[in-house]
């Protein structure tokens, strides 16, 4: 039920963003939809989180990943940037430029189980160089991906917190000074209610339910998008 609170908040916070840049929608009525989908990041982080201490197998587990991201992209790109299809735009390289210089939130949720993964290597002088090296990059080029550095962090709160059986006034604060360090008060503060949902929305999963973030990700952004051009 939690993956589904999610998606559910993901593609209000999206079908917001779309409908409103083709002037679809109010804009009051687009601010109150996008406070909402601010509760799905969160909630997403935390599966990921989740799912790096439960898997049996990373390496598939980060391959997934990796490949709805890159799949995602187009889709992303299309609704983000209500970019037009034109046969013409196939041969400008600046929109291959524009398409690849800013990433969908899965490059950012890949970033953070790197950096996890890091964290568990055997301890020696060279793992502790290499994880360095290779932390300092993923830092350095967060921001090419939606929530950026704030995205891998809440990853990784998320992460000690059930790594170490945090509390739930714990849990909330880590990740309210995490927002209040990286958003302020802008509406994405809102998403700190999402620990809300996190503790007390049951997290009963169903069969085949590992693929539906996957899936429906890049999907039903290239169905809002479409939805945007025709309506």
């Amino acid at each position: 039920m939690l993956k589904l609170t999610a998606v559910l908040f993901m593609t209000i916070d999206h079908l917001a963003a779309g409908l409103f840049s083709v002037g679809l929608l109010e804009e009051n009525l687009y601010i109150i939809l996008r406070i909402l989908g601010r509760l799905a990041m969160p909630i997403f982080a935390y599966q990921i989180a989740y799912g790096f201490i439960k898997t049996s197998n990373y390496q598939k587990y980060l391959t997934r990943l990796t490949i709805m991201t890159i799949v995602a992209q187009i889709p992303f790109y299309l609704l983000m940037y209500n970019w037009r299809i034109d046969i013409e735009e196939l041969f400008n390289l600046d929109m291959y430029y524009g398409l690849f210089s800013y990433w969908n939130i899965g490059l950012t949720f890949v970033s953070a189980l790197i950096i996890l993964k890091l964290t568990t290597l055997e301890k020696n002088i060279l793992n502790y160089t290499l994880s360095f090296l290779a932390i300092l990059i993923i830092i350095v080029f967060s921001d090419v991906s939606d929530y950026g550095l704030y995205g891998i962090l809440t990853v990784i709160i998320f992460y000690v917190s059930i790594k170490y059986s945090f509390d739930f006034n714990k849990m909330f604060m880590l990740y309210l000074i995490l927002n209040l360090c990286f958003n302020q008060l802008t509406i994405q503060t809102f998403s700190v209610f999402s620990v809300l949902l996190i503790k007390y929305i049951p997290h009963t999963r169903f069969k085949n339910d590992r693929w539906l973030f996957y899936i429906f990700y890049p999907v039903h952004m290239l169905i809002i998008y479409f939805i945007t051009q025709f309506v």
